[in-house]
């Protein structure tokens, strides 16, 4: 029997996780073969609780972008969109009817994102742009929504800095962690020169008179691996860039909206883990 590409590397990945299984002792504690990969009830209600989250997430932007009428805007850039529909779903159901642009490298993504978002048939148009923030573009927009990005690009910028297939960051948690562990040694160096490199990227990609949210709060993986120190890098990292765009006296800091709108405990995420900016106009 021969095995295709996609199950030789399934196959891999479970026998490394059962090899990992082994080494903590961790059959032990759990008896893994009762999982029941046909378990129906429990993948569906696995696939809902993913779906309320993304629901969390718009319902909070929601609360900003009603207050600065993004639905009047022509063009709205969802920056390093991926497959999930957080910022999207928004657009969905404000009725939004002009041009939403998803930009991100990963080709499939996007095609999984606009694939689910097309079940909804939304009034607005759905346009991809495959985007290398890390490379030189062409590209400049109107409203710009960066939203929960910083840790991937950090942990990409990283793992690529060091000549590491980026494609195996994400194959296990020990890969994940030993990227963070290094960065974090590192703390205060790379902070400063990770801020710089997105703060240039985005200054560029932002026409005068015109915004960008960004936001950045802890995340599923972090909140699992007790990663708290990675949530707080991140942070500081949101700040640093905050800061430097605030010292260049092109923007204006309109992030007081957050701490009007986002009151809510059961907000994605609190209006300290979102900046907005405005890029005044020059005579």
């Amino acid at each position: 029997m021969s095995l295709s590409q996609i199950e030789k590397k399934r196959l891999n990945h479970d026998l490394q996780v059962i090899y990992d299984r082994i080494r903590k002792r961790e059959y032990i504690m759990t008896d893994f073969s009762q999982d029941n990969r046909f378990n129906i009830p429990d993948r569906t209600k696995e696939f809902f609780n993913y779906l309320d989250s993304y629901c969390d997430t718009w319902k909070t932007l929601s609360k900003i972008f009603n207050k600065l009428n993004v639905k009047n805007y022509d063009n709205v850039v969802d920056l390093c969109s991926g497959w999930a529909p957080k910022v999207t779903l928004w657009f969905f159901y404000s009725d939004y009817s002009k041009n939403l642009i998803l930009l991100d490298k990963d080709k499939k993504s996007v095609w999984k994102l606009i694939n689910f978002m097309k079940l909804f048939k939304p009034q607005f148009k759905l346009k991809k742009q495959n985007f290398d923030v890390f490379w030189n573009f062409d590209f400049k927009s109107l409203f710009i929504v960066w939203n929960h990005i910083i840790d991937d690009l950090i942990v990409s910028y990283y793992w690529k800095k060091f000549n590491y297939n980026i494609s195996d960051l994400y194959i296990s948690e020990k890969n994940l962690l030993k990227c963070w562990n290094n960065i974090l040694n590192s703390w205060e160096s790379f902070k400063i020169d990770i801020s710089v490199i997105l703060f240039n990227i985005f200054d560029k990609l932002l026409w005068e008179n015109w915004i960008i949210i960004l936001s950045q709060y802890q995340s599923m993986i972090e909140y699992l691996l007790d990663l708290e120190n990675v949530t707080k890098y991140n942070k500081e990292v949101l700040y640093k860039i905050k800061e430097l765009f605030l010292n260049t006296w092109k923007y204006e800091d309109l992030s007081d909206i957050s701490f009007q709108v986002l009151k809510s405990k059961k907000d994605a995420f609190s209006a300290l883990e979102c900046i907005i900016l405005k890029k005044k106009i020059w005579q």
